[in-house]
This record gives structure tokens, C-alpha cells and sequence, in this order.
């Protein structure tokens, strides 16, 4: 007898193992971070006509032509599960609608067990299932947390024939339409779909605990600054991350002041008879700092003076020497955009001069104008928000977010 044939069939990326007593299926979803362990004298019967889509949380119930969403084990009288409504999207309907969880999620969740630390997958929501659906082996808080609470989970049924390779533009739709009439709607999870292998190194200063400072002499980083590399810290999505650097880059150039001018300034600041002549000085500083500011009035000059002021090469050769290769060719992105090679081969690395600091600031600027304003002016060209883009940008992720920490160290 073969064990879950069809399911092996419909699910290639997962594994399933005979064990002695049970039957384990690893990887559901393409998920690495649990197995699925079942007893072999259950019925299985319900994984027959299943797919586990790796980018959602979802059960595809494709003979049934229904999407079963893993939603929650909730008490049955909450107001949200009489949801009910239809979904016309391209010439057809589909019927969307609050109801008990199938069998199939049922034995799923019931075989549960972690392998890992939970990633953003979250285990596809079923440790919580778990839970419920073992309630006889758990201790009184849970039951006592479970007491009135059925398993549901949000269905869409229909014709998916003509989406069925991929669903992401129906859902993303769709999660649009909820939140406009709903703003605390659930959302229907959209986890990355992985097109391209990440292969980029991460730059770390310390590669390992033994390089880690023993000592840490923090100076102090205007607030602005901070809390913005704070945000763009905190966030998952790759385009505000850049985003969000490169506003430091922009703030910092906005009240840089060159080191000529500063000098002028702090000269006419220590004059010793300022308080009788302050109207004098006073016009002076307005005039140099006019001049000053009709000198530097185009931005990307500007900034290109700031980056050359607090950063140096060797600041980011940790950067550029990690993905070096990524750096020797032009990368072109869904969407057009064109991005040139920094430098023509790896050894070139060893002899790059300050003049490679003018082709990064153009890149990151090039880059940021189109993830700003969706495209780039003058060639009218984007970068789509697709998987393979996000790849594509990580290494200059990697060098903006070193050079707006530079600057944020130094800056006054």
C-alpha cells in the first residue's frame, strides 16, 4: 500500500517518509520550519485532493474548487464568521464565506510539530490549531481559553482554472477590496514567492562573537536620524528599507554646511566685538550662508559633497568586497530600470579610488528616484515590486544602510 500517493503528486516539494508507526510529511508548503506526523492506521483520505500553495496559508481544495485560508479557532458567535459575500473578478464570480475548518486542515494540525524557530511563515498558523485540536493533552488554561470556540477558516470557492498557477494578483486584489470596506479586516497572508536562490553575503563588521567590540564609546546621533534608521530597522519590506536610508542621507545633506563655510562661520562667531557690531556680523553670516546655498543648490551635487565629507572608500569595501561580483555587471530590474557596474572585474576592488563614491551616490539616487516616484524620469523606466527585484536591490540595501550609519555617527 502506497501512503498519500496523490498528495505526494500534488505537493512535489514535500517529502513524505513510512515510518513504523507513523507517516511523516516534511516541508508542507515548502516549509521547513515544522513535519507533519501522523499515525498510520488514520484516514488520510482527506489529503488526497489537497495543494499546500507555498506562498499562502492556505488549503487548496482544487477538486472541490475552494481555497480553505487557515483562519483561527474562535468563539461561534463572533460577529465576522456571518461574513458572506461574492467576488466578481474578471468575468467571473467567486463566493467568499466564514465556515468550520475541513478535515484536511483538521489532520494537519492535529500532526503538527516545530523543528524550528518560527520565520514569518509562523508555522502557517497551526500551532495554535494544535492546540485546539488537542485539547485532551493540554493543560486547564488552554482548554479553559478554548472553552466555546469551534475551528474556522475563510473559504473562496469557484472557477480557478485561469489563476490557479498563481494566485497572488487575485488575492492582493481582493485583500484591497476587504480593507476599503473593512479597515480591520483580516488579511489574507501573502508570504514571498522565492524566484531567485538570495546568494548575497551579509557585510557584518563582526563576523563572530570573538570579533565583537569589548568595549562600545557611544556618541551621540541626532534624534531625527536615530529614530528614522530605527524605522528603517525595524521594517521587512526591502523598498522602504532603502527608502527610509536614503531619507538619511537627504536630511543630513540638507543642513550640511562644508567645512569652508564652516570655518567662515566660526571665525565671524568668535569675533571679539560681535555684540556691539551684531547687525554687521549678522549680515555677513546671511550673505556667506546665501552664497552658499546658491552654490550647493542642486541636490544630488549636494549630496555627493556630504557622502565625500563623512564617508571614505575604505568605509565600504566591507560592502562592496562581500558581493563583489554583483557589483562588476549591470543589473537590470522587472521593469527596465538599468543600473551600471561599478567597477569591471573583482580585482579591481583592490585599486578603486574616491571616484567610486560618485558612481554608488548615482545608483542609489537613480534607484530611489524610481522606488519614490514609481518610475525614472528621464528614461521613464521602474523597478516592479517583485520577488526578484528585492533580490536584486540587497546589495545596495547593504551599502545605503552602511552609508547613512556613517553619517549618522559623525553627523552634527
Amino acid at each position: 500500500m502506497e501512503y498519500l500517493k496523490k498528495f505526494k503528486e500534488n505537493n512535489p516539494y514535500s517529502k513524505v517518509e513510512i515510518e513504523t508507526k507513523h507517516i511523516k510529511i516534511s516541508k508542507p508548503w515548502d516549509d521547513d520550519t515544522f513535519i507533519i506526523l501522523m499515525d498510520k492506521s488514520e484516514d488520510l483520505s482527506a489529503l488526497d485532493n489537497v495543494k499546500l500553495v507555498d506562498y499562502l496559508v492556505a488549503i487548496y481544495h482544487y477538486k472541490e474548487k475552494k481555497i480553505e485560508f487557515i483562519f483561527a479557532p474562535i468563539e461561534t458567535d463572533t460577529g465576522i464568521l456571518k461574513r458572506k459575500f461574492d467576488y466578481n473578478f474578471q468575468g467571473k464570480t467567486y463566493n467568499c464565506y466564514f465556515d468550520k475548518s475541513s478535515k484536511a486542515l483538521e489532520i494537519l494540525a492535529k500532526g503538527f510539530q516545530q523543528t524550528k524557530t518560527s520565520t514569518k511563515t509562523n508555522y502557517r498558523e497551526l500551532r495554535m490549531y494544535n492546540d485546539f485540536y488537542t485539547l485532551d493533552e493540554q493543560p486547564e488554561f488552554i482548554k479553559e481559553f478554548y472553552k466555546d470556540c469551534e475551528a474556522f477558516s475563510f473559504y473562496i470557492s469557484g472557477d480557478f482554472t485561469s489563476i490557479e498557477n498563481d494566485f497572488t494578483y487575485f488575492l492582493r486584489l481582493l485583500n484591497f477590496y476587504m480593507e476599503y470596506f473593512d479597515r480591520e479586516s483580516p488579511k489574507i497572508i501573502l508570504h514571498r514567492k522565492e524566484t531567485l536562490k538570495d546568494e548575497f553575503i551579509i557585510p557584518c563588521l563582526s563576523d563572530d562573537g570573538d570579533e565583537f567590540p569589548k568595549s562600545i564609546n557611544a556618541h551621540n546621533i541626532e534624534l531625527t536620524v536615530l529614530e528614522t534608521i530605527d524605522v528603517a530597522n525595524k521594517t521587512d519590506d526591502i523598498r522602504l528599507q532603502f527608502i527610509f536610508y536614503y531619507q538619511v542621507l537627504e536630511y543630513c545633506t540638507y543642513y550640511f554646511l562644508d567645512t569652508s563655510i564652516k570655518k567662515e562661520l566660526n571665525q565671524i562667531l568668535k569675533k571679539p566685538d560681535i555684540n556691539s557690531k551684531s547687525k554687521e556680523y549678522t549680515k555677513s553670516i546671511i550673505d556667506k550662508l546665501q552664497d552658499h546655498y546658491y552654490k550647493n543648490k542642486d541636490d544630488s551635487v549636494k549630496m555627493e559633497k556630504t557622502i565625500l565629507e563623512f564617508i571614505s572608500i575604505d568605509d565600504l569595501k566591507l560592502e562592496l568586497s562581500k558581493n563583489c561580483e554583483f557589483f562588476c555587471k549591470d543589473i537590470e530590474f522587472d521593469g527596465g530600470l538599468v543600473v551600471k557596474k561599478l567597477f569591471n572585474k573583482v580585482e579591481d576592488l583592490d585599486s578603486v579610488t574616491e571616484n567610486l563614491l560618485t558612481a554608488i551616490r548615482k545608483n542609489i539616487e537613480k534607484i530611489r528616484n524610481v522606488l519614490v516616484h514609481l518610475r525614472e524620469q528621464r528614461e521613464n523606466k521602474v523597478i516592479l515590486p517583485t520577488p526578484d527585484n528585492d533580490v536584486k536591490l540587497t546589495p545596495y540595501l547593504f551599502l545605503i544602510k552602511r552609508m547613512a550609519e556613517k553619517i549618522a555617527l559623525q553627523f552634527e
